[in-house]
Parts: structure tokens; sequence; C-alpha cells
């Protein structure tokens, strides 16, 4: 009995005692903190299913972007076969919406980009990446054309919005100077441009104003492609078409660029 007062007297007293000073107040295990009341707000980067507990969420950093490389002028990327592999396959590329299946080569220099045709209907949104299983044939000039059977996988990410981090991505392309990367008849007035006040402004309004005109995925489904066409460069009018080109290098497991490649994309018309 004695003992049985004293822990009843124990434990009035510590329910009496106040909740300030160097003692924390204690919160009841049937009842959570107001804090784990609160639905943990979601951050970039953060895998699901990765919160544990009611405490703060791991934010992954951003990382910086690359330095733009740069290639002479319409030397940046161009049209050749990416895979010589035929027959059966099992292909990662873009539908471009007219009857095309668009894959890439994004770490060759230049960057090659390969246009299959396809020879049947693939069920699948232009500009989403798929991976597709089919056969792939080629003519005696290396034209390759795809016989799509199935969609085996989609990617989760896609450029159906606008590009990520592209006020950046125009700050950073900007600071080239495309003279000397131009046609020799163009290079003194392209530099110039590039030195004017105003040109950090034309770039960023050019390329938040136009999507993306060419898109492509590597045959892994792993490096998307994305081919921005900038402001027009000198001569500015006639006969000759001049534009900032910007080559948009996308890791898509991590949603992350990872290579930013500039030239001149130049042609004439006649």
């Amino acid at each position: 009995m004695r003992v049985g007062l004293l822990l009843l007297t124990a434990l009035a007293c510590a329910g009496s005692a106040p909740t300030t000073g160097a003692s924390p107040a204690r919160v009841p295990r049937d009842r959570p903190a107001a804090s784990a009341l609160k639905a943990p707000v979601p951050t970039c980067g953060a895998r699901r299913g990765s919160q544990r507990g009611p405490g703060p969420r791991r934010v992954r950093p951003i990382p910086p972007l690359p330095k733009p490389e740069t290639a002479a002028e319409n030397q940046a990327l161009t049209w050749a076969p990416v895979t010589q592999t035929s027959g059966p396959i099992e292909l990662w590329g873009v539908p471009d919406g007219m009857d095309g299946f668009v894959v890439c080569d994004a770490l060759s220099r230049p960057m090659m980009i390969e246009r299959l045709a396809l020879t049947s209907r693939l069920r699948s949104p232009a500009g989403q990446p798929v991976k597709v299983a089919g056969t792939l044939t080629r003519d005696a000039n290396g034209t390759g054309a795809f016989a799509p059977s199935r969609v085996v996988a989609r990617a989760r990410a896609t450029l159906a919005g606008p590009i990520p981090r592209l006020k950046e991505i125009a700050s950073a392309v900007a600071q080239v100077d495309l003279g000397p990367l131009s046609h020799p008849s163009y290079a003194q007035a392209t530099s110039e441009q590039c030195r004017s006040p105003q040109w950090t402004s034309e770039v960023t309004q050019a390329l938040l104003s136009s999507p993306a005109h060419q898109t492509a995925v590597s045959p892994d489904g792993r490096l998307l492609v994305a081919v921005l066409r900038g402001p027009r460069m000198p001569p500015g009018k006639g006969i000759v078409f001049r534009y900032l080109q910007v080559c948009v290098v996308f890791d898509l497991r991590r949603w992350s660029v990872t290579n930013l490649l500039v030239d001149v994309e130049g042609w004439v018309e006649e």
C-alpha cells in the first residue's frame, strides 16, 4: 500500500509540473503532434514513397546548367542514320505526327538525328517518347523504314509543356558570340548583333515564344534532344535565312539538362 501511494504521488507531481523551461512538452502517444497532421509538401526531386515520417523531405539540389558548346554554322546537327541495326528491334523514338519516328545520337558531334518512316500507324501521341517493338529495314541508299508492332513503354517525361529552365538557357546562350562561328560573309554583322544591348531579351523572347521545332530521343530512351530556333540573324532580309539554333539535351531519368549545343542554322531560298 505504501508503495502504491508513493507511485500515485509521483504521477500527480509529474502531471502538475510546468511545461515551460528546459523540459519540452510531451505529446500523448495516442494523439499525433500538430505538425504531424499536416500533409508533407511535395518537393522537386524527391522520389515518391521516400517519405518515412513527419520530418522535412530531402530536396535534390538543382544542378547548374552546363556551359554551352558551340559549333560552326550548320554544324551542330546532321541528318544521318543513328542505328545500323536491321530486322526485329525494340527502339525508343519520338512520333512526329507525320508518319515519322525520330531517333538521335545526342552524344555525337555533330548530333545525329534520323527520321524513320513508319510503314503502319503507331497509336501514340506525337511528341511523347515511346519504346516500340517492330522491324527496321533499310533500302539501298540507307534510308530507314520502321514497321511498328506494339508499344512496349512510354516515357513519363515529355516536352508537351514549356521547356524547363528556358529563361536560364536563353541567358546562357546569349553570352555566346556567334560571329566567329558564322559564314565569313556575315561574321562581323553577327558579332555586332550578339553584342547589342537588346540581344539577351531578343533571345529570351524568341525561345519562349517558339516551341521546339524538332525533338528526338536516343535509342536507349535516356537522352532527349529539343531543337529550338532563336532570333533571325544578319542579313535579316532577302533570300538568305539565318537563325540562332539551340540544341538542348535532357536526361529523361533525372529530367535535367545535360548539354547545350549552339550554332547558326542557315539556308538560301531561291
